[in-house]
């Protein structure tokens, strides 16, 4: 992927993907420079990384503290992990704390360890989250090589730029393995650029979000569970967070803080 400007410090964020393929799959980034970075889907190693087309939402923001036109917050870093969910989850700071709980989208940069891994955020507050890396369940007990993981952080509602409408949010604990509809507050001309990820960790068993049902108004999403260790894929309700762009190309503006 090419960018159309250089950055010093960029913070790749890469939704979940579209549900066009049923086999479980993440999207891993590498070589992410000023200018570019590099992005596939991955499957599971139990299954044969031969996956359909699927549709992703991605955006790169300078690492920092900004502020939008309208006043809105947003902060984007990164972290240095190699914490599995099994060992326990690292907390992240915010470097200039929230009024409220923002929603908080992760997306790991490096791929330093071939084994599909996904991430798992929880206890999302002003302050702070938690972070850690899922690898398939068959393999989660064991080690997974540091990767880098970028992190952004929306103060969640309606938003302007002055040219794009933005709007950010979390639900509650109620995606599962089946599919459930997120409805936008707002109205979007078209549909929007859509980012979600989960952000709560009330079912330890390893997953990540599929989208589908994409529209003006909102999209559906489900959690889906790979079968490495077992067949069973019920899982647990989950909180998502997710934040929808108006423009599906361009740029953000923001006063950096």
């Amino acid at each position: 992927i090419n960018l159309d400007r250089i950055f010093d410090n960029p913070v790749v964020i890469v939704s979940d993907s579209s549900f066009n393929g049923g086999q479980p799959v993440a999207v891993r980034i590498r070589n992410v420079d000023g200018d570019s970075f590099e992005m596939r889907l991955q499957e599971p190693s139990y299954l044969n990384d031969r996956h359909q087309a699927e549709t992703l939402s991605w955006m790169v923001i300078e690492a920092g503290n900004y502020q939008l036109a309208d006043g809105t917050r947003l902060s984007a870093g990164t972290a240095s992990t190699d914490q599995l969910s099994s060992q326990g989850f690292e907390t992240v700071d915010f470097t200039s704390p929230f009024a409220a709980t923002p929603t908080v989208l992760t997306q790991a940069q490096s791929s330093n360890d071939p084994d599909w891994v996904v991430n798992r955020t929880d206890a999302i507050t002003g302050t702070s989250f938690r972070l850690a890396m899922q690898e398939e369940e068959l393999l989660n007990s064991g080690v997974h090589q540091p990767e880098t993981i970028g992190w952004l952080a929306v103060e969640q509602g309606n938003a302007d730029d002055g040219d794009t409408l933005i709007e950010a949010g979390r639900t509650a604990s109620t995606f599962s393995h089946n599919a459930a509809m997120v409805t936008f507050s707002q109205a979007f001309a078209a549909t929007p650029a859509i980012f979600a990820k989960l952000d709560s960790f009330n079912d330890p068993d390893t997953a990540n979000l599929r989208l589908d049902a994409f529209s003006s108004n909102g999209f559906s999403a489900l959690v889906q569970e790979e079968k490495s260790l077992d067949f069973e894929e019920i899982h647990g309700g989950e909180s998502v967070s997710f934040l929808a762009l108006q423009d599906r190309f361009g740029t953000l503006l923001a006063l950096q803080l």
